[in-house]
């Protein structure tokens, strides 16, 4: 059982982010098959070009911009991963009220809107937000996945964030809510059977590595699909096998799930001498 050192302490607000510019993208899997090379045996050939074992779900997924807004909003964001479908948060409240985040999702003539407080955040620390659609129930019907980074921990870097999980249509009803580090390019994962839809990678830190003037974090996967009464976890699709990461590779806001689970070698653990 891993130790979890160091996890979960001396975290801090993340800076505001250099948020990029706006843009409905489609994760997809990349895995370049090499090219034949004189004197490699057959099998090393089909080896290499064998797919990952987790690829990117191929789902509209669109990163959030900062918007002018006057009034009640101190900072405000939106993104659309569909022409008729935007989701908006408002960052406001000044003291002696405590600072809320509002939400506004809109498709066609429908709408919601909800709030919550903000708590122990900054409110102009508030972090990146990507927005996507993506079948995690399997039934062929997408639902809309807001992720929201939460923090950045001291040290090593880890990247904390919020998932919320939506009807696509109107009402919006909340379908499930989870928390993840890392989330990024496989996080949303093709299912492996060939099936319609996705299943969700939730990550976890498990121990935080230290070796000289080196660091790292070892990180579990577990896999999920929504189900009647929310997120559960999927038994039928075994679980990745842990993966170290050093910390230069966690630089970004967003992690590499489908890069790092993917990865052949025995980077399970912390490397020998950690501490």
């Amino acid at each position: 059982m891993a130790s979890r050192r160091g996890i979960g302490q001396n975290r801090r607000a993340i800076p505001g982010p250099a948020i990029p510019p706006s843009e409905t993208r489609h994760w997809k899997p990349a895995m370049p098959i090499p090219p034949p090379a004189p004197g490699l045996p057959l099998a090393l050939l089909l080896a290499a070009a064998s797919p990952p074992t987790l690829q990117t779900c191929p789902v509209p997924v669109a990163e959030a911009v900062e918007t002018a807004e006057a009034g009640a909003c101190m900072i405000k964001h939106c993104a659309s991963p569909m022409p008729d479908l935007s989701v908006c948060r408002c960052i406001g409240g000044s003291p002696p009220q405590a600072p809320t985040a509002a939400y506004t999702v809109r498709r066609g003539t429908g709408e919601r809107h909800w709030s919550v407080t903000l708590d122990d955040r900054i409110p102009d620390q508030m972090g990146a937000m990507d927005v996507a659609l993506a079948d995690l129930s399997g039934t062929g019907t997408p639902s809309l996945v807001i992720a929201e980074l939460a923090a950045v921990s001291n040290g090593v870097g880890i990247h904390s964030w919020t998932l919320t999980i939506l009807e696509a249509q109107p009402p919006f009803r909340t379908l499930a809510t989870a928390e993840t580090v890392e989330y990024g390019p496989g996080t949303l994962a093709r299912r492996p059977d060939g099936e319609t839809g996705c299943d969700l990678l939730i990550v976890t830190p498990e121990d935080v590595c230290r070796t000289g003037e080196t660091a790292g974090v070892v990180l579990s996967g577990q896999w999920m699909r929504l189900r009647a009464d929310g997120l559960r976890p999927l038994g039928s699709r075994p679980r990745p096998s842990n993966r170290y990461v050093d910390a230069a590779d966690l630089s970004d806001d967003r992690g590499q799930p489908a890069v790092w689970f993917s990865a052949p070698g025995p980077g399970r653990i912390c490397p020998a001498g950690s501490r």
